[in-house]
């Protein structure tokens, strides 16, 4: 909501995640959400939901459990997703030189 009266309350969405920098009717530290989302946003091969309670659990210590941010997590139990998945190859290579003969 704009207006710096916080945020109405949203319901949950089968198969979205949804992220606030704060709860229902509070208001943010503009700063300390994005703080820890640029921190944590680039791990590999972390679930998205896995990076948001990090990012939650950092700002709710950094300020000292004023903000909290909301978590609406409509994602599939058994799905997995993952803003940076590392993808490991099973194959391999062999380089092997190659001599020129020169006239």
């Amino acid at each position: 909501m704009v207006g710096g009266k916080g945020l109405h309350e949203i319901k949950k969405t089968d198969g979205a995640f949804i992220q606030f920098a704060c709860a229902a009717n509070k208001t943010a530290r503009d700063d300390l959400f994005s703080k820890y989302l640029l921190k944590n946003i680039a791990k590999e091969n972390v679930d998205i939901r896995d990076v948001f309670q990090l990012i939650v659990d950092d700002v709710f210590r950094e300020s000292n459990q004023t903000q909290e941010p909301l978590t609406i997590n409509g994602i599939y139990q058994h799905t997995q997703v993952y803003f940076n998945k590392a993808i490991i190859s099973t194959y391999s290579i062999t380089i092997k030189p190659v001599y020129l003969s020169v006239p």
